[in-house]
């Protein structure tokens, strides 16, 4: 849908704007859904890697993932 569309790069954006420390590890949180693991996917593994980001993924038990690329 558009609309986690929208809201997943808005994150990624607040976020990037926030990134004042480079000693601090930087994530992103989305609930575990197959769209937003396919939206992190689609993001350019380049940009996660010089960013130093990972994503954690909340399953609705609370397991967290954190996944690297």
């Amino acid at each position: 849908a558009p609309m986690q569309n929208n809201y997943f790069v808005g994150v990624i954006g607040e976020l990037l704007q926030r990134m004042g420390d480079e000693k601090s590890k930087h994530s992103l949180a989305f609930p575990d859904l197959p769209k937003f693991r396919r939206l992190w996917i689609e993001l350019p593994a380049l940009a996660k890697r010089r960013l130093g980001l990972t994503c954690l993924f909340v399953s609705p038990d609370h397991y967290v993932a954190e996944v690297l690329e």
